[in-house]
């Protein structure tokens, strides 16, 4: 009886005991500067941009498999979790293709740098309105995880998106388990 208890309590993502609320399911609020394929623009598609459709099929895919290769590398089963719930509106934006800086010229557009959207440019003071946008993803697991578990995980999935897409992120993941 007690081996079989002791397997059940053992957490995930290595032995130390977790931490916060215990949950099954949690929401990572992310703030992220889009790769170029996130986005859109109606007029005239740049840079890697196609539609407004595409852009949300890419990120959820993209989400996806990023969540897979964590899941893996963490040694959880795929089939513990189930498929995520993406929640992102891709912006249309313009790009000001080869702009380094804001200028009057380029005001209301947007500057990418290395595929990512970095900046909005209101007037022209160089740099002036950092961009982002809002994406959220929601995980449901069969066993319930601890708060500083689904943290680490929504952690490694912005890095996973950092690193294969260049996502870039403002800010530290929100994350709200229940």
């Amino acid at each position: 009886m007690f081996i079989l208890l002791s397997v059940l309590i053992v957490p995930i993502l290595g032995c130390a005991p977790g931490t916060g609320t215990l949950g099954t399911r949690a929401t990572f609020d992310y703030e992220i500067q889009p790769a170029v394929a996130y986005t859109y623009y109606t007029e005239n598609n740049q840079l890697g941009q196609i539609s407004k459709e595409y852009a949300l099929r890419l990120v959820t895919s993209d989400v996806q498999n990023a969540i897979n290769e964590v899941l893996q590398a963490n040694s959880i089963p795929l089939n513990d979790v189930n498929k995520p719930t993406v929640t992102y509106t891709p912006p249309e934006v313009q790009i000001a293709v080869d702009a380094t800086s804001c200028t009057a010229a380029i005001a209301n557009q947007t500057i990418a740098f290395n595929c990512r959207i970095t900046y909005l440019c209101k007037d022209k003071k160089p740099f002036n309105g950092q961009y982002s946008v809002p994406l959220s993803v929601q995980i449901t697991a069969v066993t319930a995880i601890y708060e500083s578990q689904w943290t680490v995980l929504a952690n490694q999935v912005a890095d996973k998106l950092t690193t294969k897409q260049n996502v870039g992120f403002v800010t530290d993941p929100l994350v709200t388990v229940s």
